[in-house]
């Protein structure tokens, strides 16, 4: 079964690896992918691959002997691209694996650029769409010669590592404050063209093992971790989910444009969206079952201490008592407290329903502009995850060949302007809210003034007995 979101395994590496090494390679590569299956059960795993020779197709046939989809990004046009393999053989397998990918996705260039800004452009498709990219790399880079990397081939490994740890920024952005940074995992490789072990390999026993990038820049482990951690949960939570809930969330979305316009090239954001905003409703109400449980507990709690050192002064009220605090102390701490509490589940489902809501209006308005480009400021490292799963959704999405203005307009804006109506918003749904919400603070606030003023009446009251007539235990 596919998951709505999918964790994307990027790879590169050398074309010319010597065949010997590749056993040794390739029980690597499937350990690591075996045990990333296992950390993530719920999370299809796609392997994102060029397809060239060596490298590249080491990954995809791994990848193919363990049932996981492989997603080939092509620098162009398949024509184009296959005159880069050299031989017939290499070129039969291309096709062949070709054959069994789940899908293409071909890298768009402008008809005027240099051929090999095809690869960079490859390269990041791969940084910017994979949560993790490994490379197949010998780690050739003399600290000496600080011109290396920018003398190194457009989108070849050297140059892709450089994109994981530096980031991609996207300049067509205003808002392009911080770079879209992936972690990459580096296997040790050798290559052909050596006559020798490049320096950063000290022995054969070294070949296949897993090093660190040794690049200047943060590779963030546990911040990949969080990311991966929120997106198998977000899979999880869905497969419990109703069809028909998903159903009258998109029908509550969209309203008749699905009935106006075929919405299958974006049928992925969409299913995103309404498994979104059903994660995001559930926890709603979650939350406001936990304010009233909250409230109300609060409320017994103190009446059974104020009954314990008043009225009836017996161990039972005081358990009562002592109870009834601790599960308000045990709902409080499990929905609010903490970085990963359902609050904050509520709030990034939230916001991830309404960045895709964005995006598919305008995908439907012409717009092929990402969201995620539009929403990345550096305030925003906690929802990092929300941002890289809008690139990889995006990946598979066309640019729209048509714009829909009127329907946006009818469906989206207009639903937009309702709610938030009047120049300052002083009128329609949100106004209504937040009217209710200041009237139940005016309220609260009085039954607080309320409570005050009784707490000092009554210890005037039992200190100075100014009223003798009145009984001091209805006080309580």
């Amino acid at each position: 079964m596919t998951s709505t979101l999918a964790i994307n395994i990027g790879v590169t590496g050398h074309r010319d690896i010597p065949e010997k090494d590749y056993a040794q390679l390739e029980a690597a590569l499937s350990d690591e992918l075996i045990r990333f299956k296992k950390h993530h059960p719920y999370s299809t795993i796609n392997i994102l691959s060029g397809l060239a020779e060596g490298a590249d197709q080491l990954m995809v046939r791994v990848a193919l002997k363990l049932n996981l989809p492989v997603i080939a990004v092509l620098p162009f046009a398949i024509s184009e691209y296959e005159k880069d393999f050299d031989s017939e053989a290499s070129l039969t397998e291309f096709r062949r694996l070709l054959s069994l990918c789940s899908e293409v996705k071909i890298c768009v260039i402008d008809t005027h650029s240099p051929r090999a800004m095809g690869y960079t452009e490859l390269g990041r498709t791969l940084v910017s769409c994979s949560d993790i990219i490994i490379a197949l790399w010998d780690g050739v880079i003399k600290q000496e010669d600080e011109q290396y990397l920018s003398k190194a081939r457009p989108g070849g490994t050297a140059d892709v590592v450089k994109m994981c740890v530096d980031g991609l920024i996207d300049e067509s952005s205003l808002l392009f404050s911080k770079p879209n940074k992936t972690y990459c995992k580096w296997l040790l490789t050798n290559r052909e063209q050596h006559s020798q072990l490049p320096s950063t390999i000290s022995s054969t026993e070294e070949l296949g093992t897993w090093k660190e990038v040794m690049l200047p820049g943060k590779q963030d482990e546990a911040f990949l971790n969080e990311i991966l951690h929120k997106t198998e949960r977000f899979n999880k939570e869905a497969q419990h989910l109703d069809e028909q809930d998903k159903k009258q969330s998109i029908a509550y979305m969209l309203g008749s444009i699905p009935d106006k316009l075929d919405l299958t090239p974006i049928s992925k954001l969409v299913d995103a969206y309404s498994v979104a905003d059903c994660l995001a409703q559930s926890k709603q109400k979650q939350r406001l079952l936990s304010l009233k449980a909250v409230t109300s507990l609060s409320f017994f709690a103190i009446a059974a201490q104020q009954v314990y050192v008043g009225l009836y002064a017996t161990m039972e009220w005081f358990l009562i008592h002592m109870l009834l605090v601790g599960v308000v102390i045990l709902i409080y701490r499990l929905f609010f407290v903490g970085a990963d509490s359902r609050e904050e589940q509520f709030v990034e489902w939230r916001v991830f329903a309404e960045d895709l809501r964005v995006q598919i209006y305008w995908h439907i308005a012409g717009l092929p502009d990402h969201s995620a480009n539009n929403y990345r400021t550096t305030k925003l490292y906690e929802m990092d995850w929300i941002v890289d799963n809008l690139n990889k959704l995006m990946m598979s999405i066309p640019e729209p060949r048509e714009a829909n203005i009127e329907l946006v307009r009818q469906e989206w804006i207009t639903d937009q302007r309702n709610y938030f109506y009047g120049q300052r918003g002083e009128r329609g749904r949100a106004a209504q809210l937040l009217r209710k919400s200041i009237s139940i603070r005016r309220w609260s606030l009085g039954c607080f003034a309320i409570a005050i003023f009784l707490m000092i009446f009554s210890v005037f009251e039992i200190q100075y007995n100014f009223l003798p007539a009145f009984d001091n235990n209805i006080l309580f």
